[in-house]
């Protein structure tokens, strides 16, 4: 009996020790895989939040370069547009200076030849008021005619070089005023070229009155 009883409980205590032993192993696989599970958990869990990061970064540098390439563009059409304006604003301003230019040199033409024919006329009037104060006719015709086509020849002479220098500084009055970098300075331009044309004109006018004088004068003489 002794012996059957000895045999029972080593058999117990075996079964005891086999299954803590079962037990802890089950344990240690459970957490085991419970550490594992964790682990990959973890891993999926910074590899999605890697992820993240990295499209919201490309997400944030796309939009980045398109915003970039927007203000490029913008510029880049501005300043086109901007160009553009310039340039047409440049051409309407050489349209209207040449107009003007134009119109100036014309009403210029139109005094000019006013006043040659008022002074012609003056110088005619004088010398047949001599004519016949003095009651006798012109014996050097021929003298006379002579010195009126000499006259006139100068006359004309002054009126060529009066218009080329109108035209030379008409053509410097455009290109000052393109190159004014302000309107105060286009302005300042126009006047100083206003009063020296003005200045030119009555020279001219008074050349040409000077002209017809003489020519009565010594056409007076030759009676």
């Amino acid at each position: 009996l002794k012996a059957e009883e000895e045999a029972r409980l080593k058999a117990e205590e075996e079964a005891r020790l086999k299954a803590e032993e079962e037990a802890r192993l089950k344990a240690e696989e459970e957490a085991r895989l419970k550490a594992e599970e964790e682990a990959r958990l973890k891993a999926e869990e910074e590899a999605r939040l890697k992820a993240e990061e990295e499209a919201r970064l490309k997400a944030e540098e796309e939009a980045r370069l398109k915003a970039e390439e927007e203000a490029r563009l913008k510029a880049e059409e501005e300043a086109r547009l901007k160009a553009e304006e310039e340039a047409r604003l440049k051409a309407e301003e050489e349209a209207r200076l040449k107009a003007e230019e134009e119109t100036r040199l014309k009403a210029e033409e139109e005094a000019r030849l006013k006043a040659e024919e008022e002074a012609r006329l003056k110088a005619e009037e004088e010398l047949a008021n001599i004519q016949k104060l003095r009651k006798k006719p012109l014996d050097s015709a021929t003298n006379v005619a002579t010195i009126f086509a000499t006259g006139f020849q100068i006359i004309a002479a002054e009126a060529i070089d009066y218009s080329k220098k109108s035209v030379v500084n008409s053509s410097a009055l455009v290109e000052n005023l393109l190159g004014a970098k302000s309107l105060e300075s286009a302005v300042q331009i126009r006047s100083e070229y206003a009063q020296r044309s003005y200045v030119d004109f009555v020279g001219y006018l008074t050349k040409i009155s000077e002209i017809y004088a003489k020519l009565a004068k010594e056409a007076f003489e030759q009676h």
